[in-house]
């Protein structure tokens, strides 16, 4: 008998995913522009941007205001101001 896979178990590989192109981008390591520009969008998608740095909040704001990614406010933020 084979066990189910737990359902959240992709959205944490997901997660994992971005840590580690996190990390290359805190250490000067990333080079590649689609995973800068992929990790400031799932920054914004989880609404994680609001607990980084305001360079990493400043650096979001260039990129959706340039085009690059797009910020759609969480229901779960309420009333709170844009993170940009």
């Amino acid at each position: 008998m084979t066990q189910a896979t737990p359902p959240n178990q992709p959205s944490q590989a997901k997660s994992s995913k971005y840590d580690a192109i996190l990390s290359a981008y805190a250490n000067g390591g990333l080079k590649d522009l689609t995973a800068f520009v992929d990790l400031f969008q799932y920054l914004l998608d989880t609404d994680k941007i609001h607990h980084m740095s305001d360079q990493m909040r400043r650096t979001a704001d260039y990129l959706v205001t340039e085009g690059f990614c797009y910020y759609v406010p969480s229901q779960d933020m309420g009333e709170q101001s844009p993170p940009i």
